[in-house]
């Protein structure tokens, strides 16, 4: 689901971050959007590091000055609305 969003992303043309655990499936990613023509830039992160996601959100917008869209598809289902998710059920 997450290349699906991120590829759709990056060929409207929008500079696209992609983080993910694994280093090896985010390389693949990369590459495999690279084969395609499409820019991405790559990110190890722990969704559930609250401060190595605040530092990297942090960097985008020192980079880019701004987030226009954000987009979580870790791999787990939970259905609440987002108002009333705690950050530990992120």
């Amino acid at each position: 689901m997450g290349i699906g969003i991120t590829r759709q992303y990056a060929k409207a043309g929008a500079k696209v971050y992609v983080a993910d655990l694994n280093e090896k499936k985010l390389s693949e990613m990369i590459d495999k959007l690279a084969e395609e023509g499409l820019n991405v830039i790559g990110k190890r992160l722990d969704v559930t590091d609250e401060k190595g996601v605040d530092a990297l959100v942090d960097s985008i917008v020192k980079n880019d000055g701004k987030i226009d869209v954000l987009c979580h598809a870790a791999g787990i289902i939970f259905a609440k609305p987002y108002m009333e998710t705690t950050v530990e059920e992120l």
